[in-house]
């Protein structure tokens, strides 16, 4: 299966330092602009199966993406950002502050009504999962975040959470896999915007 892993495009509270998690996001307009670069460079790619995101900011890049494409978007709350819970609108100075005070490490840190980057590993690589049980040698996109698409690339490189959380993906941007079962055979391409 080819995996396109798309991330939105840039929020208000991305500029702002703000933890959105399960908010939906208002897409700034340098965002809507820049999906709309990747959504053109995407246009020539035979897309299978498109999958996002419910909240507002992914729907809207996955919207942009379809336009070139005549296939309908599949909305999945199993495709969201990692729940930040009470930090939720919150700054991520004050996020990693608290996580650091915890003493918990930061893939096992779970803020209060939250998931931690570990639950959140593991939801991501349930969904995946059966999505290539069911699109075997298919193309599909995710347009979902950069939280989300850090944790699968740790289960599918199989590196530590805090090492896939290194990748500095931009928003806008997109990285595709091409997978054999549990493993990546190969990363064909890399693009930021």
């Amino acid at each position: 299966m080819r995996l396109i892993l798309v991330s939105h495009g840039k929020t208000e509270e991305n500029a702002s330092g703000i933890l959105q998690g399960h908010a939906p996001g208002k897409t700034t307009k340098r965002g809507m602009r820049t999906v709309r670069e990747l959504a053109l460079s995407l246009k020539v790619e035979k897309i299978d199966a498109i999958f996002s995101s419910d909240l507002k900011r992914a729907d809207y890049t996955a919207r942009e993406i379809a336009r070139f494409h005549d296939i309908p978007i599949h909305f999945n709350k199993e495709l969201r950002e990692i729940d930040v819970g009470i930090f939720q609108g919150k700054s991520e100075e004050i996020f990693h502050m608290k996580q650091k005070e915890s003493g918990v490490s930061p893939a096992r840190f779970r803020p209060k009504g939250g998931e931690s980057l570990v639950d959140a590993r593991k939801r991501a690589t349930r969904f995946a999962n059966k999505i290539y049980d069911k699109y075997k040698n298919k193309t599909i996109l995710f347009s979902t975040h950069r939280g989300f698409i850090g944790c699968l690339l740790s289960s599918y490189l199989h590196v530590p959470l805090v090492e896939a959380r290194k990748i500095k993906l931009k928003n806008a941007a997109m990285i595709i896999l091409d997978i054999k079962g549990s493993r990546v055979k190969r990363i064909k391409d890399t693009m930021s915007m």
